[in-house]
């Protein structure tokens, strides 16, 4: 969420070169995306008697950084960002199997879905396959 509203600017920084206006929609939806899942976890802890998340996890969040700061390209940016996409696919099925709360469950699911769509699409622009794998997989999840 805060990487895809950095993105622009270090790539202009890092002189990668124009951002496809493709890839700028999509940084702006999958951010906002990202914005409301947040608000929604937050709501579903808050009412559990539970702090809010306002940081991404420090690990997962310097792993980014380091490989957004080491993209030579527009595309390998992109890649990062599809690999930010699987991480948090894998934390949303993760989540489908482990809360016994069906809201949370639904809203795990929910997150599931959509982060795999905004993958399919940065696969898609980078020009490769954008069907995901026939079976989904928990294995990069940060739980």
């Amino acid at each position: 969420m805060g990487t895809y509203a950095t993105v622009p600017g270090a790539v202009a920084a890092d002189g990668l070169g124009p951002i496809p206006p493709a890839l700028q929609e999509l940084l702006a939806i999958a951010g906002g995306h990202h914005r409301v899942y947040r608000d929604a976890w937050n709501e579903k802890l808050t009412e559990r008697g539970r702090p809010a998340v306002t940081d991404p996890d420090p690990t997962f969040k310097t792993i980014v950084q380091r490989n957004l700061s080491r993209a030579g390209s527009v595309a390998e940016v992109g890649g990062v960002l599809a690999s930010v996409e699987g991480v948090l696919a894998a934390n949303g099925l993760t989540g489908v199997s482990q809360f016994q709360d069906a809201g949370l469950q639904q809203l795990s699911a929910a997150v599931h879905m959509e982060v795999m769509q905004h993958a399919a699409v940065l696969k898609f622009l980078l020009s490769g396959n954008p069907v995901p794998d026939a079976f989904a997989s928990d294995e990069f999840s940060l739980r």
